[in-house]
């Protein structure tokens, strides 16, 4: 993955952030570690031949650009999707996907405005913020798993810490979905069975959260605190370390509640 990774995906993506499930035909970890490395190794390469045409940069030159990045970046996620990890490495494995996926739903959308004429230099600072923290998470998620290609290298001994806050990090999407779903008179109100008068993120459990919108998330070991209407707090504890984030907006920390 690299910091600037656009790409789109067929609809069956919403499916597929199922994640996959360990299989009784799952990798062991050096033949998972070798296969993906080489997956990685196959998109950097493809991607560094792209940006090496010695053109200016202009929103023409670089749309060309972003569209072989599409397809590489599409093959890529399909190849690691495909992997079947050995138990150990589950976790890892689905917060690269996640955080590949993420990053590319973002910059999909700044590559439909680079095809609409939006200046090029307007386009890629949206967000920007956003995509570089990805980008960290995915290099942290391989670093977990011990593949350096992908960005990666020898695991952290702080990796429960961060898969703790990378579980809070994929409950917020979720999180703000069922806010905005959430008022009088939705035809999608995801707590119709408690109240249809209500809005925001009161009645909001994290049941209702995996069960509506991303069924990952009652495998986080996440707990919900001090919900109302306009406000909460989501924690997630992971062998022993805790992350949290009092949200809406404030930034994913190590701590609780």
């Amino acid at each position: 993955m690299t910091v600037v990774r656009p790409g789109w995906f067929f609809a069956v993506v919403a499916v597929a952030l199922a994640l996959p499930a360990v299989a009784s035909g799952a990798l062991s970890p050096s033949d998972y570690r070798v296969q993906a490395g080489a997956v990685c190794a196959k998109a950097k390469a493809e991607t560094m031949a792209l940006g090496q045409s010695g053109a200016s940069l202009t929103t023409a030159n670089f749309l060309p650009l972003y569209a072989g990045t599409l397809a590489i970046d599409q093959e890529e996620y399909a190849s690691l999707y495909a992997l079947q990890a050995p138990a150990s490495l589950v976790d890892a494995h689905r917060r690269a996907l996640w955080a590949l996926w993420q990053s590319n739903r973002i910059l999909a959308g700044q590559v439909k405005k680079l095809r609409a004429g939006v200046d090029f230099v307007t386009a890629l600072k949206e967000n920007g913020a956003t995509v570089r923290r990805l980008a960290g998470e995915w290099t942290n998620a391989w670093r977990d798993a011990g593949v350096p290609a992908c960005g990666g290298g020898q695991p952290l001994a702080s990796s429960a810490g961060s898969r703790a806050m990378s579980h809070v990090r994929e409950a917020i999407p979720q999180i703000d979905a069922y806010a905005n779903d959430n008022y009088a008179g939705s035809p999608a109100d995801p707590d119709r069975e408690l109240s249809t008068t209500d809005n925001g993120f009161s009645g909001m459990t994290i049941a209702l959260l995996g069960r509506l919108y991303d069924a990952n998330l009652l495998h986080y070991h996440l707990k919900l605190f001090r919900v109302t209407r306009t406000s909460y707090c989501v924690q997630s504890t992971v062998d022993g370390k805790t992350a949290f984030e009092s949200g809406p907006g404030a930034p994913v920390a190590l701590g609780h509640c």
